[in-house]
């Protein structure tokens, strides 16, 4: 079998990025869901993100990314919008039910956008996960 192409557009790497205020926007449902919810990878355009719950494609997401460089306890906020371009069926990861799904950054500040392309320019030679495992309840 052969593998198909890299298509993004934006250099990418893992990372274990707590999300934090992951909220549908009120002009859909206004719920603020409080679930365990982390990154996996990341770049400027998206993230791959695990949730304790299903999130449905073609939803919009406020989220609030927690940056974090591995072995420092100092973390920064960054605030995006974007929708869920792929949503995936309940698995076991890290010993734990989750669901995975994408998301791309459609409403992102210029700010934001540096930050994550920061680290990821950063860490991109690194292939092992960036940051650390989120512990703790997430509610």
């Amino acid at each position: 079998m052969s593998q198909t192409p890299e298509r993004r557009r934006a250099a990418r790497v893992e990372t274990r990025f707590r999300v934090r205020n992951l909220r549908v926007p009120s002009d859909q449902s206004g719920v603020t869901i409080n679930d365990f919810c982390q990154t996996r990878n990341i770049s400027h355009c998206g993230a791959y993100c695990v949730c304790s719950r299903p999130i449905p494609e073609f939803t919009r997401l406020h989220v609030t990314l927690e940056l974090q460089e591995p072995g420092s306890d100092r973390k920064e906020d960054v605030e995006c919008e974007g929708v869920v371009v792929r949503s995936e069926g309940k698995r076991q990861m890290d010993g734990r039910t989750v669901y995975a799904f994408a998301i791309f950054f459609d409403r992102i500040s210029e700010e934001a956008r540096k930050k994550i392309d920061l680290y990821v320019q950063k860490h991109s030679a690194n292939s092992k996960p960036s940051g650390p495992e989120p512990t703790g309840d997430f509610t």
